[in-house]
């Protein structure tokens, strides 16, 4: 991004690419919705719009205990709550987090309930700060009721170290909690150009494993034991791994992660972590590189260019150098199984730039099984699943933070079955 730096202030995620020309202006089709069909085979993944109002969603987390129930993100700073019923989206009502800063990658970028939401009514959202674009997860106490929070906000973490200028890019991943109660987040460089190498005792450019405080009106956190570095001097208490740009987007895999990195103006990267101490390669390696010493190669990677297979498999593709990949968890197993197991174990994945809507599977330790073209969106910046295994997805209506292209979307996912 050093060939423009005027341009990377524009970029929705600082690094999708040299310009935004590629961003198309028309609304992207969606694959065609089609009734249940009974005993057809289901070949993809469609989208069913869903009525709701808001600017620029950035996340969306079912509300626990419900399956009709969503908090969903918006960049400005604000949490929609909302009920859904068909193509219908009721606000329920409305909360703020407290002191978000937006500007390029700053905003509010993440949500989550606390796994006992239901007893302590706690969200943990990831935004930046306006005092040096710092990145901090902040806790609100939220009742399901009471919309106005900011007197319950408390800090959980704040990570003010960069890796380069431009702060307010590369910040916050989602944040990921795993059933005993370890939050996994990663910090982006926090900057829009490479100038220091992966460094284990940086918090920024690293993905960290903390536990938070879950004391009423008491911040902080304890690092998740079993982090690999023990020694402060090898390594932050922190870290899991490190030599990472903008780790965006984190799901589980097995005993440890998949995540999206966004490139700089050459290649994105999908990249597991099977294991805590693991190097990159960030800035000095990035797609199909020669890892240097022990870091570790990606297992998908795409270039900023228009000459890749994912281009000829979605002749929908917003061809153009911007690129910004995103991963999202699998659908979880459930008994009544509208997609006949066609999603079973995917990892989906996809850019927010080019539209690409894919699902890739995984072996126990990381090797790529499957990697198929199951739809196309734009601007997709999240996927969730209630516990009844229904989907949906957040879009940002842009791949330009500063100019909006579509309305933000909220959609369902639903099968595509074969003609």
């Amino acid at each position: 991004m050093t060939k423009r730096a005027a341009t990377i202030a524009l970029l929705l995620i600082a690094g999708c690419g040299d310009d935004d020309t590629g961003t198309p202006d028309a609304a992207p089709t969606d694959g065609e919705v089609q009734p249940d069909a009974p005993g057809r085979e289901v070949v993809g993944v469609a989208f069913e719009p869903i009525a709701v109002d808001g600017d620029f969603f950035t996340d969306v987390a079912p509300v626990p205990g419900t399956t009709d129930e969503l908090f969903v993100a918006t960049h400005p700073g604000t949490v929609l709550h909302l009920r859904v019923a068909g193509a219908e989206a009721t606000v329920l009502g409305e909360l703020t987090v407290p002191e978000v800063a937006v500007m390029v990658d700053c905003g509010l970028l993440a949500l989550t309930p606390d796994p006992d939401w239901e007893t302590n009514g706690f969200l943990y959202a990831g935004h930046c700060i306006a005092t040096d674009f710092a990145t901090r997860v902040t806790r609100v106490t939220f009742d399901g009721s009471d919309y106005d929070v900011a007197d319950s906000a408390v800090t959980i973490l704040e990570v003010r170290e960069t890796r380069g200028p431009f702060p307010f890019n590369h910040n916050v991943s989602n944040l990921l909690f795993d059933d005993a109660g370890v939050m996994t987040v990663g910090i982006g460089d926090k900057s829009a150009v490479a100038q220091a190498p992966g460094d284990p005792t940086s918090l920024a450019g690293s993905i960290l494993r903390i536990v938070p405080s879950r004391e009423p009106g008491v911040g902080g956190y304890e690092p998740a034991e079993g982090n690999p570095f023990t020694d402060p001097s090898e390594g932050a208490p922190e870290v899991w791994a490190y030599g990472v740009r903008y780790p965006w987007r984190i799901v589980p895999h097995h005993d440890g992660f998949i995540f999206g990195d966004v490139g700089e103006g050459a290649f994105e990267e999908v990249d597991v972590a099977p294991s805590g101490g693991l190097d990159f390669g960030w800035p000095e390696c990035s797609g199909p590189c020669d890892p240097p010493d022990d870091s570790v190669a990606p297992v998908i990677w795409y270039p900023h260019d228009d000459d890749h297979p994912y281009v000829d498999e979605d002749p929908e593709t917003a061809v153009g150098p911007n690129r910004a990949v995103w991963v999202a968890p699998p659908r979880p197993a459930t008994a009544d199984d509208p997609f006949d197991g066609y999603l079973d174990d995917r990892i989906l994945f996809g850019d927010v730039c080019t539209g690409w809507f894919r699902g890739a599977r995984f072996s126990a330790t990381g090797e790529v099984t499957d990697d198929e073209l199951l739809a196309h969106v734009n601007f997709v910046t999240d996927v969730a699943w209630t516990p009844d295994g229904t989907g949906y997805v957040t879009t940002f209506g842009s791949c330009n933070s500063t100019e909006m292209l579509e309305p933000a979307r909220l959609l369902r996912v639903v099968p595509r079955y074969a003609d």
